[in-house]
């Protein structure tokens, strides 16, 4: 490897909204008369896969056209926790107030974009809306700001990601959002 070769390797955040379709109908019903309950989230999951993240599609690039989803995100600055990273990532991007819940684990991604190597490590953490009523969106409007691209989120269960032929990335990702968090200890802040 040559110097001309080698880069940093890059801190990156990943935040991850999970809804249950079924509680934002029944609050989109509630809206029409009844209590309202789009806010009441469930984290804990299901064994049908039937919660739903938020994710961005991203693409196609002038590289090699790809299109791929991942969650909202960004890189981390200096002197900045990944926690403060992660909120203010959703605030620029999405114009979004998030609270941390979770540290979900770190990806390792290694990959090649636009002809560039690029080495990240990716802080995942569930985070949720204060705005009970951006669970109800079916998606929102996200700009990158350090680049200006714009991109629109939507939600989607883990298995309909699988079955697209458009990735979800980081690779590894679906596993540190399945594994089992009881053992996972979140960075020191």
């Amino acid at each position: 490897m040559t110097d001309a070769d080698e880069r940093d390797v890059r801190p990156m955040v990943l935040g991850v909204v999970w809804r249950d379709p079924q509680t934002v109908e029944a609050g989109e019903r509630d809206r029409a008369g009844e209590r309202d309950r789009a806010g009441e989230r469930d984290r804990t999951g299901d064994e049908h896969g039937r919660r739903e993240l938020l994710v961005s599609r991203l693409g196609p690039f002038e590289d090699d056209g790809e299109v791929f989803h991942r969650p909202p995100g960004g890189g981390v600055e200096f002197g900045e926790t990944t926690t403060e990273a992660v909120v203010r990532e959703y605030d620029e991007e999405l114009d979004a107030t998030v609270t941390v819940e979770g540290f979900a684990g770190v990806v390792e991604n290694r990959f090649e974009f636009c002809g560039e190597r690029n080495h990240e490590l990716c802080f995942v953490y569930e985070v949720a809306f204060t705005d009970d009523d951006r669970y109800a969106r079916r998606s929102m409007h996200g700009v990158e700001h350090d680049t200006d691209v714009t991109y629109e989120t939507e939600w989607a269960t883990l298995d309909d990601l699988e079955a697209r032929a458009e990735p979800l990335y980081p690779p590894g990702l679906r596993d540190v959002l399945e594994s089992d968090r009881s053992r996972v200890a979140p960075p020191a802040e």
